[in-house]
């Protein structure tokens, strides 16, 4: 038919047009219906191949986290013991240590209660006030050295500073008078010149004069024997032997607990390593074995539809291909249509047209005057 001229055709060429419609209408069915199957099933196959992997990576998880948990209890148990153990050893140790200070620097401190001693039967002797038997006292009014005149300074500088502070925080501003804090100052002045003047007065008569630097010479005795203890102290707590304060009890304790915590690490150490080198693959190939029958038919399906849909689509390709070929160029594609065909050959049937020819043109002047 591809050298006759198919408007010359009669009923039977519509007829045979209508046929090969009908089937191109029918391969783009397919076709469609195969596309939808395709998407279906792909994404059916990627929503359980997630699942498969979202199983396994839980289960290992969770399987993995079993399989240690006993041992990880035993282990936290343990270290809390052995945490324990080396705090009982320190606390034994610091007790000993607490002990020995106290032993090697008894002479120091019983001079020490002597020379105190001595400075309280020196006020006793002479009267004197034992409200001011103290060391701030003798630091501020018989000052011997760099430190004691820099804790003058401090206390001068204390005294004078805080008031201030303090009327500036407990104070409103828009309420508040500066010469209030000026009588505060004046007041304070006052006060540190009477007291200063009348303990002045009173400690440089003669008598209580010498009596208190003899009081001074005792604290500055007191003062090198305190020295003396902590530079005791400090060596005493310095000393790195401890083989005199028999801890060998508590190291041995330590030393078990140790061994105790190393077993059980190389313990849970060789099971992860089994679980990685086989408990793992065996849960991997268990669920997979149970995802995979529903899979397999899930891609089987997939590649016998893509198959018959590349087969589908390249009949429907030839088919339209041929059609084109044939028919569009005489019949136009817009009459190319399973109703077209009909209305054509009702015409032929109803003796209104003989040929093809004439029935679109019988057609096209029907609708013009419709």
């Amino acid at each position: 038919m591809d050298d006759v001229n198919i408007l010359g055709g009669g009923v039977e060429v519509l007829y045979e047009i209508k046929e090969r419609l009908l089937e191109l209408d029918d391969l783009k069915n397919r076709s469609a219906k195969l596309d939808e199957d395709i998407k279906s099933l792909t994404k059916t196959i990627e929503v359980k191949s997630k699942a498969e992997e979202n199983e396994i990576a839980s289960t290992i998880s969770k399987r993995r986290t079993e399989s240690t948990l006993t041992l990880n209890a035993s282990l936290d148990k343990a270290q809390q013991r052995l945490k324990k153990a080396k705090s009982d050893r320190e606390q034994s140790k610091n007790q000993k240590v607490t002990e020995r200070i106290k032993n090697d620097t008894a002479g120091l401190h019983e001079d020490k209660r002597a020379v105190k001693e001595e400075i309280n039967a020196i006020f006793s002797k002479h009267g004197i006030l034992r409200l001011i038997n103290n060391k701030p006292f003798f630091t501020l009014f018989f000052p011997n050295g760099i430190l004691d005149f820099a804790i003058i300074a401090g206390v001068i500088a204390a005294i004078f500073t805080l008031p201030a502070l303090l009327f500036l925080l407990f104070t409103n501003p828009e309420t508040r008078k500066v010469w209030i804090l000026v009588l505060i100052y004046i007041g304070l002045f006052a006060l540190v010149v009477g007291i200063s003047y009348i303990t002045i007065r009173k400690t440089r008569s003669q008598e209580y004069y010498e009596a208190l630097r003899d009081a001074k010479a005792h604290y500055q005795k007191i003062d090198d024997i305190n020295r003396r203890i902590k530079k005791a102290e400090k060596a005493i707590r310095k000393d790195s032997d401890e083989s005199q304060y028999d801890l060998s009890e508590h190291d041995e304790k330590i030393k078990g607990i140790e061994e105790e915590v190393d077993n059980i690490l190389e313990d849970r150490k060789k099971t992860l390593a089994d679980f990685e080198g086989r408990i793992k693959q065996n849960i991997t190939d268990e669920i997979h074995t149970r995802y995979a029958e529903e899979l397999d038919r899930a891609r089987a399906s997939l590649a016998e539809k893509t198959t018959e849909q590349t087969e589908v689509d390249a009949d429907l390709n030839r088919l339209s291909v041929d059609i084109a070929k044939k028919y569009e160029v005489y019949l136009g594609k817009e009459h190319l249509t399973v109703p077209m065909m009909d209305e054509l050959i009702a015409i032929i049937n109803d003796s209104e047209a003989s040929t093809v020819g004439e029935a679109i043109e019988y057609c096209n002047k029907r609708s013009a005057i419709t």
